[in-house]
């Protein structure tokens, strides 16, 4: 069973303008295999400081392992360098909520941050669509009358995007709304009004990851041929899998 740690990693000197980083889990993300190489970075010339984070007081970490002992191994190798606080098994994690079942499956689901995002919308109490676009309907890129405030359009279409780490189901959907980014009209608009009805229909579904010994990466794909209205050029999709597990859609 995979065991997912949750930290926060404190600021290891008061913030001050030009003091050099090393690690910033907010903004990007870094990963390595070697605890011990980060105390091989030194401050820029003419500071005299290092510090974790981005300035914000403190970042989240998730330490994830198949054994317990590693993980916690990694953890005291940490702590010697910087001020951590081990907040324990992850359960919640920039909108991810991760459950754990008795026979070592992983259930991840964002239902928490799907129903803001339906709040947010003012469409939480509206009627859920049974899928997230109506068949065969493709929408050109002028098509509609054009926004008189993208802002809305644009917001929400990115929020989307985050949906997506547990919603392979509405992948496809969403990668078309976003071709109209630029130049949103009230077509458009209501493509992406009729993915959020859907998302009000299946806000408790997720995502499973199941321990399994199969260690084969499959990958399969589909495409249809010259089929989008606006650029004449195929659509294709895909999802991977390391074993029984999607890792990419």
């Amino acid at each position: 069973m995979t065991v997912m740690t949750a930290m926060f990693a404190q600021n290891v000197a008061p913030y001050q303008i030009g003091e050099a980083w090393i690690l910033d889990t907010g903004a990007s993300h870094h990963m390595t295999s070697d605890v011990h190489n980060l105390n091989q970075v030194v401050p820029f010339e003419g500071f005299d400081k290092i510090k974790i984070g981005n300035g914000q007081g403190q970042d989240g970490i998730i330490i994830t392992r198949s054994d317990a002992s590693q993980v916690q191994h990694t953890i005291d190798q940490l702590g010697e360098l910087f001020d951590l606080k081990d907040v324990g098994a992850l359960t919640y994690f920039l909108g991810l909520y991760i459950q754990y079942r008795d026979n070592g499956t992983l259930f991840v689901n964002q239902t928490k941050y799907a129903k803001e995002l339906l709040k947010k919308a003012g469409i939480d109490i509206c009627k859920p669509a049974s899928t997230s676009s109506k068949p065969h309907t493709q929408v050109c890129t002028t098509e509609g009358l054009p926004l008189e405030d993208p802002t809305f359009y644009r917001s929400f279409v990115g929020v989307l995007q985050y949906l997506r780490f547990t919603r392979p189901d509405i992948s496809h959907v969403v990668n078309v709304v976003c071709q109209y980014m630029s130049h949103p009209t009230e077509s458009h608009l209501f493509l992406v009004k009729r993915i959020l009805r859907y998302i009000q229909g299946i806000l408790h579904c997720g995502i499973n990851f199941q321990p399994s010994p199969d260690t084969q990466l499959s990958a399969y794909s589909d495409s249809d041929w010259v089929a989008n209205i606006s650029t004449r050029l195929s659509q294709t999709s895909y999802v991977v899998f390391f074993g029984p597990n999607p890792i990419s859609w």
